[in-house]
């Protein structure tokens, strides 16, 4: 009876640290949703300040996760001024660089990380590789994207993309590696292997 009674006790507690973890949790998301919120500020669709119609409406664009300020909007094409106005909020909310810990930029190039955009300014690949082949282009610049390209934060807005390109020309790329071994933040990577010709009859 008491080993029965134990291991009662053991599955409560079991219970009670699973359901205490849960909730730390919920609270974590909770507070990071307030302060997306607080950075982003306004809709990307109707321009309105998020909170005053109501709690803001949780939903993706892309990989991103973004507030909207109402269901009315959830599913409406997003405005491109307003977008603008929600990435320079978004890069004056970071403040600083996440891999060189320095000002941003208004043009910095992002990248979305865990369904959030993030802002670096870094262009250290630009500034290393020996036969200038990488270039790092706003997508909204960008007509047609070339086969192979890299997009970091493809944003669809108005029909266009939005956010930041990075392209590798791979013509001209002599596969040095220095880009990726210069990467900060390792979004460049490179890798070699042994390829071996099969002849099949």
């Amino acid at each position: 009876m008491k080993t029965r009674s134990l291991q009662i006790g053991l599955a409560f507690v079991a219970a009670a640290v699973w359901l205490s973890q849960s909730a730390g949790a919920d609270d974590k998301t909770a507070h990071e949703d307030e302060l997306m919120i607080a950075a982003q500020k306004i809709c990307p669709v109707s321009g309105e300040a998020l909170g005053e119609m109501g709690t803001p409406v949780k939903t993706k664009i892309g990989d991103q996760t973004v507030f909207l300020c109402c269901k009315g909007c959830v599913g409406k094409e997003v405005s491109k001024d307003n977008w603008q106005k929600v990435t320079a909020n978004l890069i004056a909310a970071q403040g600083t660089c996440a891999v060189l810990d320095k000002p941003l930029p208004k043009d910095a190039a992002s990248l979305v990380v865990n369904n959030r955009q993030i802002f670096v300014c870094c262009k250290m690949c630009l500034a290393i590789c020996p036969e200038g082949c990488i270039e790092i282009l706003s997508a909204a610049g960008v007509e047609e994207l070339p086969p192979g390209a890299r997009e970091l934060a493809p944003i669809l807005v108005e029909g266009r993309l939005e956010g930041s390109i990075l392209i590798k020309d791979e013509e001209t790329c002599i596969r040095c590696g220095l880009c990726a071994a210069r990467c900060p933040a390792g979004t460049i990577t490179m890798q070699s292997f042994d390829a071996r010709e099969v002849t099949r009859a």
